[in-house]
């Protein structure tokens, strides 16, 4: 049963998951790569502004789950609409659950004070 057709292939059952591995962690040093370019792209007050947002330390934001999801909604229609050709829909085709994932997007819109469309242009 451990004959050299089933060593053979586990060795290549390890091996594909070391490149699956390595093409992950590529793919997510490339989003990162994208979000830090959006992020450079703003002054030091939008940055720290953003941050404050997006840690929940700013005064003048009301987080409701209507609001969240609405503003959710209006995001992936904008995002439909401007898309094309954008690094936006590379990310999106290299590890679509990364950049559909509520958190990421949530993030965008924390950072805009829930303006949608917005936050599609930055995320694009």
């Amino acid at each position: 049963t451990h004959g050299p057709n089933n060593s053979r292939h586990h060795r290549q059952q390890q091996h594909d998951e070391l490149l699956l591995a390595r093409e992950d962690l590529q793919k997510k040093k490339e989003m990162d790569a994208l979000l830090c370019q959006a992020m450079s792209g703003l002054t030091f007050e939008e940055r720290q502004e953003h941050q404050e947002v997006i840690h929940g330390v700013a005064e003048n934001i009301v987080e409701d789950a209507a609001r969240i999801d609405h503003a959710l909604k209006d995001l992936h229609e904008h995002l439909v609409v401007i898309k094309d050709g954008s690094l936006y829909e590379v990310a999106e085709s290299m590890d679509p659950s990364y950049v559909k994932a509520r958190a990421f997007r949530v993030m965008f819109l924390r950072a805009n004070e829930y303006d949608s469309k917005a936050s599609a242009e930055q995320m694009i």
